[in-house]
């Protein structure tokens, strides 16, 4: 879905391309997307692992250490938890923050609860709660292992997304995470059953979209998140 959404919005180079992590799910594609774009540089909590799926010489840095990016109106602020660590919570944790409208979205990658502590110790990485609409990408796709009570309590979010498969072997999201962002008013989105999720900024709050809700009422399933 990625290569044909790019280019159906006629991005044609990528100046900065974040990766959680190295896991085949998250990484896994890389090759074919540099076949078709140009990439400027690559920002990720495995240097390593990431760098092995790309053709040599491309720019791959660390998410530990990066400055803040603005982007336009977007402010991009990266975290790594610290220490030696692999694998789901080595995930980049990227926060892209608007003023106007005021919005928050958190990109968490596939970070376990031990991890989500740790993130939200890091208070500076989140805005006032009654100042922002916030959307959350549940971690590790609505895993169990992730979105613990104090994390759903903590991010509030006015939005929260699941990226998971349709009828996935693991069972993604998790019933009792669902319910867990549902107990605290989130409105509920997940790419199984909505297909791909465009979130627009307007000066008025975000505008959602789902690729699903456009589709011929004889190849759509209805079904609830």
């Amino acid at each position: 879905m990625l290569i044909p959404n790019l280019t159906a919005l006629g991005v044609r180079r990528i100046d900065t391309l974040v990766i959680s992590h190295g896991d085949g799910d998250h990484a896994g594609g890389l090759p074919l997307l540099f076949d078709r774009f140009e990439v400027g540089r690559v920002i990720t909590g495995e240097t390593g692992r990431v760098a092995d799926k790309l053709p040599e010489g491309v720019n791959v840095r660390p998410c530990s250490g990066q400055v803040d990016v603005r982007m336009g109106e977007l402010e991009l602020a990266f975290w790594r938890n610290p220490g030696r660590i692999e694998g789901n919570d080595a995930s980049c944790v990227l926060t892209v923050s608007s003023t106007v409208p005021s919005v928050e979205v958190v990109l968490p990658g596939d970070i376990t609860r031990r991890v989500e502590e740790a993130f939200m110790a890091r208070t500076d990485n989140l805005g006032n709660d009654a100042d922002h609409y916030r959307v959350v990408l549940a971690p590790h796709h609505g895993s169990k292992t992730s979105s613990s009570k104090s994390w759903v309590a903590r991010m509030v979010p006015d939005l929260a997304l699941f990226s998971a498969g349709y009828r996935h072997r693991f069972g993604h999201p998790h019933a009792d995470v669902v319910e867990r962002y549902r107990s605290v008013g989130s409105d509920i989105a997940n790419t199984a059953t909505s297909g791909a999720i465009r979130l627009v900024l307007e000066p008025g709050g975000v505008l959602t979209t789902e690729a699903r809700a456009g589709a011929p009422f004889w190849i759509r399933k209805p079904e609830t998140p």
